[in-house]
């Protein structure tokens, strides 16, 4: 790591420190360095420094700017370090102690058709990071991004679950492009290993993460 993702780094564990994860909501946070790694791939796709993708069209509501969902992934909609990204940004998820938060929005995923209408294809991107691995849970997580991306958008696709699960995401999302990134996540308290998957050209994730010693 060098010294400004270090430095970066060491600004995420605020959220982690600050907020206890909650074992009945199946909560583990990301490493600070992790959440790092996966907001600057956030805000490098959110402010369009990795230039156009899949046909996509610029967001006439916000100057061109995409905006992104984060499915319950409060770790890293609270580290995003730019205030332009964080503010076209929402997060959706079932923890109501940020309900008096602006960018929240309640979210229960056995729910998808209770997303608010403004909220829906308001979004060019989404990260999800579910409670569980399953397939009907990450069938609801789908209907979800499907009508949380807008028409046009590209749909950009960040996903976090275990390996295996790659061809079920590939078919409930209907999605053949998705792929694991090299980049791993390091989340500390859970017992197996998580990777990361997306449907477009990162700038961020495509190497190693250092803190997973791999064969």
């Amino acid at each position: 790591m060098n010294a400004q993702q270090h430095q970066q780094a060491s600004g995420h564990y605020h959220f982690c420190e600050a907020t206890p994860e909650n074992g009945d909501l199946n909560q583990y946070w990301y490493s600070p360095p992790t959440v790092s790694a996966l907001v600057q791939e956030v805000e490098a796709q959110q402010t369009q420094t990795c230039g156009t993708w899949n046909g996509e069209t610029a967001n006439p509501e916000f100057g061109g700017m995409r905006r992104t969902a984060f499915l319950s992934t409060p770790s890293l909609y609270f580290s995003l370090t730019r205030a332009e990204v964080q503010g076209n940004s929402k997060f959706f998820d079932i923890d109501s102690q940020w309900a008096g938060h602006p960018g929240f929005v309640q979210f229960d995923f056995r729910k998808p058709e209770a997303i608010p209408q403004e909220e829906r294809g308001a979004y060019d991107m989404v990260v999800i990071d579910p409670p569980f691995i399953t397939e009907e849970v990450w069938s609801q997580y789908a209907t979800a991004a499907s009508m949380l991306l807008r028409q046009g958008g590209g749909g950009r696709l960040l996903l976090s679950t275990v390996a295996e699960n790659l061809e079920m995401l590939r078919r409930v999302f209907n999605e053949p492009r998705l792929v694991p990134l090299p980049f791993k996540p390091s989340i500390p308290h859970l017992v197996y290993q998580y990777d990361l998957f997306a449907n477009f050209p990162v700038a961020v994730l495509s190497e190693k993460n250092p803190e997973i010693l791999e064969d």
